[in-house]
């Protein structure tokens, strides 16, 4: 046999019958048998909270607010109109067939009614594909037949119209779409619809008055204008202020030449009567010798 082709039979060491240690019975260190921290018995603290919540708040909130709001707020800036706009349009519209109901309404509640009837008219002027966007313009209802809201009362109301006198302030550019949409049947229409919902009277007509008389005037060259007139006065005042120190002195003039005839009569007579009695003198002495 040739060791160096064909395995030996036998191995050339023994293998060993055990280990060279004997393994241990039991683990090294006997196991706890109870955790050394005992679990808490309740659920998570992300389950239920640590304490019982207040079925209460701590404070009980205000009922309402510390002051009533406005009933009618406007969304237009709060800057005088005349700095914020540059153009304005007097404007007067007319709501016939109201009832005694009506009437009452807006003379008992003059400064919820007017705010609403400001809003029915300027909504149906908001046309934003052509520039009336909400801040752009203002609407501001003056007076009603003749009375402003802090005046109006029921008797004011008794008439068979009810006159409307508006102002409406606007940015340049938009007055004459304003204008063009006043002169259209469909605003009047829309605001007669929108006012027979808010007094539920199907018998309102509303109209634009002078619809196609409507200007828009701007703001600035109503100043210039107004300056304009003072400045023509100016030169109108001073021509009747001569004219009338004028007729002063000839009144004066006139005067003192009649004081001075009466007076010139007088000193004549004097004289006249001086000489005659130097005269009777001269007589009398000469009679005398």
């Amino acid at each position: 046999m040739d060791p160096m082709r064909d395995p030996t039979v036998h191995p050339t060491v023994d293998p060993s019958i055990y280990p060279t240690e004997q393994p241990s019975a039991n683990p090294t260190s006997d196991p706890t048998r109870e955790p050394t921290v005992n679990p808490t018995s309740a659920a998570p603290s992300t389950d239920s909270p640590s304490s019982s919540p207040s079925a209460e708040p701590s404070d009980s909130p205000s009922s309402a607010p510390s002051t009533t709001p406005a009933n009618a707020p406007t969304r237009a800036p709060t800057d005088d109109a005349d700095e914020v706009f540059g153009v304005h349009i007097d404007i007067e519209y007319t709501v016939s067939g109201m009832g005694e109901a009506d009437k009452r309404r807006i003379g008992e509640s003059a400064e919820e009614t007017v705010p609403l009837v400001e809003e029915a008219l300027k909504s149906n002027y908001i046309d934003e594909d052509n520039g009336v966007a909400y801040d752009a313009f203002e609407l501001i209802i003056r007076a009603i037949n003749g009375a402003t809201r802090d005046e109006l009362s029921e008797e004011d109301l008794d008439l068979p119209i009810m006159l409307i006198g508006a102002e409406i302030e606007c940015v340049s550019g938009i007055g004459e779409v304003i204008i063009a949409r006043s002169q259209t049947a469909e605003f009047a229409f829309e605001v007669q619809r929108a006012l027979r919902e808010m007094f539920n009277n199907t018998a309102l007509t509303f109209v634009v008055v002078d619809a196609e008389q409507l200007a828009a005037v701007a703001n600035s060259e109503e100043g210039e204008s107004a300056n304009e007139n003072d400045s023509d006065a100016l030169p109108l005042i001073l021509i009747v202020a001569m004219a009338v120190l004028l007729l002063l002195c000839s009144v004066a003039l006139v005067m003192g030449l009649v004081r001075y005839r009466q007076k010139a009569k007088q000193w004549e007579e004097d004289r006249q009567i001086v000489q005659q009695m130097q005269m009777t003198q001269t007589t009398t002495g000469t009679a005398g010798m």
